[in-house]
């Protein structure tokens, strides 16, 4: 991913029936199908809430830097790294289905 063109993988979109459940200033992601809990920063909680919003991954990269006092390129980085770790675990559109 480049700072010019953003995420490459395109929109990632929270797969039916994965929801965020906020502890505290920690998120918990579960997965109503799977029946599994995944746990969530706050920097991904941020990240998941932008996902079920339906902003674009360009937007999301600039909100996450804005909000973090992060740089661009860093938050690009990190987006970039948990759309890909959430499509492998199935929990967005596009990544395998686990559930049961």
């Amino acid at each position: 991913m480049g700072q010019s063109d953003g995420p490459s993988r395109g929109d990632a979109v929270p797969r039916k029936g994965v929801s965020l459940h906020l502890l505290g200033d920690q998120g918990v992601l579960f997965d109503l199908p799977a029946q599994r809990l995944y746990a969530a920063n706050t920097t991904a909680s941020f990240i998941w809430c932008c996902l079920e919003e339906r902003r674009p991954l360009r937007e999301t990269c600039e909100r996450l830097a804005d909000t973090f006092g992060l740089r661009l390129a860093d938050a690009e980085t990190y987006v970039e790294g948990m759309v890909t770790q959430w499509r492998d675990l199935g929990l967005i559109d596009g990544g395998p289905y686990r559930g049961g």
